[in-house]
């Protein structure tokens, strides 16, 4: 597996309450993720996307699927937090950087 979906793998096993509302954005070759997405329900995905463009994309699209799809559903969400896979903070840590996860 690589090592998003080992991270998304991680996600959903530490958040099993908040699973029905937390959703990954992916991109890259449908036939790497098809499989996930059927099993899981969980993932947005977008068909094309390159390096730097490709954070802006994800971004504008989760937003635009969580006001207009998501949120009419569900009244009582009030914000929506976009995150990459590879953010996070080291234990005991005051300051957060990308590719600083423990």
């Amino acid at each position: 597996a690589s090592s998003a979906k080992t991270t998304r793998d991680i996600i959903r096993s530490e958040l099993p309450n908040l699973t029905s509302n937390v959703f990954f954005i992916v991109s890259g070759p449908w036939e790497n993720i098809e499989q996930e997405y059927n099993d899981f329900n969980d993932l947005i995905w977008i068909d094309d996307a390159a390096d730097t463009a490709e954070s802006t994309l994800k971004s504008y699209a989760y937003l635009g699927i969580m006001y207009e799809r998501i949120r009419p559903s569900n009244p009582h969400i009030k914000y929506f937090l976009k995150t990459n896979d590879d953010d996070g903070c080291s234990n005991g840590s005051d300051i957060c950087s990308s590719n600083d996860v423990s």
